[in-house]
């Protein structure tokens, strides 16, 4: 999807994100998810200090190559979008997964490969985006960022006939995205935690 400088809002208020922003970006996700189900389910067995932070670092660092982020002026919010196109086994995909093995541990990974096998299971399979994150900081909320973030991207991807998925483990989110248009697609239990999967075409 190629997205110009003016992709978002006349007022400038989000923009596309870049590698320098990566730091801004998951600092807002690590802040914006350490209370969301899935963190913590994610998270629950791993000891590491700034298991949240880590965890945020490697959707951030994967979105860079699998898709884009966009994020607002003051750095408050920010969405994280990934493409169908499958990533290419490389030397930094290769580091990237040994540094989230490390920082995180073993308990973590097995968590992560179940989600992302299920995940799999229930995504479309025909060429699709998927809204991998999208974090608004506490200061910020109420604001109306989450719909400048991701209204722009659903209607291009609309007017090109291209489905935009996402999952969340929020009860309180699914109504939110509801209103952007979203309809429950599947609502699968892990555990402790619900899993709520979405789309919009």
């Amino acid at each position: 999807m190629e997205l110009k400088k003016d992709f978002w809002s006349a007022d400038g208020e989000v923009r596309l994100a870049t590698e320098a922003d990566k730091d801004d970006l998951i600092h807002i996700i690590s802040k914006s998810f350490v209370e969301d189900p899935c963190f913590k389910w994610l998270l629950e067995k791993s000891n590491h200090a700034a298991k949240a932070t880590e965890l945020s670092r490697y959707l951030v660092e994967e979105t860079f190559v699998k898709g884009f982020a966009c994020i607002t002026r003051d750095k408050t919010a920010a969405a994280l979008w990934h493409t169908s196109t499958k990533e290419k086994v490389t030397l930094s995909y290769i580091l990237r997964d040994l540094r989230y093995v490390f920082k995180l541990g073993l308990a973590t990974v097995d968590r992560s490969l179940d989600l992302l096998k299920l995940k799999r299971g229930l995504s479309p399979a025909e060429d699709s985006l998927y809204l991998a994150c999208i974090g608004v900081l506490p200061v910020a909320q109420g604001r109306g960022l989450s719909k400048k973030l991701i209204e722009p991207v659903i209607k291009r991807c609309q007017n090109s006939g291209q489905l935009v998925y996402l999952e969340t483990a929020n009860l309180t989110n699914v109504s939110i995205y509801e209103r952007r248009g979203f309809r429950m697609t599947d609502e699968v239990k892990m555990d402790w935690m619900t899993l709520y999967f979405m789309e919009v075409s």
